[in-house]
């Protein structure tokens, strides 16, 4: 008899896109694509949760926010089963997921074009900002590409064209130079953060009477 078990690969496609090192965080994914892959010759079926097909991947939607646990097995004909698989991700709204924190919009007593802005995780994951942006809306003056990560409710310090704004601390990223295309206006503009084309955060309205 047949008592060899089938082998089996088990991914979830929008996992690649995860924004947290630590594991599969997803911001506002709410339609899966689940893969499954085996190299028996005799497959029968694959089985993830309560469900079961034949086909190499799957659309699952998900419910809601939240953690969720995938468990995946393959079947062959003989009726051995592989070894499970399993894949636990988190999904939440990208809106507040990062939150503008604060906005030194007249800079510093020493220097007005020292401005600084630092952001703020409100997650508890380490979250990836490479691919992020932080842009002014009117103009997107400035548009600052954002890199590095964030720590679980941690904070993301960037100064403008050197680490002399905040002495004490050290910038996260540096941005910038004195030119008028990295200045926040003093008149008044709103700083939009974005994600993957998606607003996580913008700020009201500020200016160098009123910051944010």
């Amino acid at each position: 008899p047949d008592l060899i078990p089938p082998d089996l690969n088990f991914e979830i496609k929008e996992c690649e896109k995860s924004v947290s090192p630590d594991g599969c965080f997803l911001l506002g994914a709410e339609i899966l694509t689940l893969m499954f892959n085996s190299s028996a010759d005799d497959l029968d079926y694959y089985e993830f949760n309560s469900a079961t097909t034949t086909a190499t991947s799957t659309i699952y939607t998900l419910p809601g926010k939240g953690i969720f646990t995938f468990i995946a097995k393959a079947f062959d004909k003989a009726g051995n089963e592989s070894e499970a698989k399993t894949i636990m991700l988190e999904m939440r709204d990208a809106k507040g997921a990062v939150v503008i924190n604060e906005v030194a919009w007249a800079g510093t007593s020493a220097e007005s074009a020292d401005e600084w802005i630092e952001l703020y995780n409100t997650t508890d994951k380490i979250i990836s900002l490479d691919g992020w942006t932080l842009y002014a809306e009117a103009d997107a003056r400035p548009y600052i590409p954002l890199s590095k990560t964030i720590q679980p409710h941690g904070y993301y310090l960037l100064e403008r064209k050197d680490d002399n704004a905040v002495s004490d601390i050290k910038a996260d990223l540096i941005y910038g130079n004195d030119g008028p295309d990295f200045a926040l206006n003093d008149t008044g503009e709103i700083l939009i953060l974005d994600y993957a084309s998606t607003t996580v955060d913008k700020t009201a309205e500020c200016n160098i009477r009123r910051s944010h």
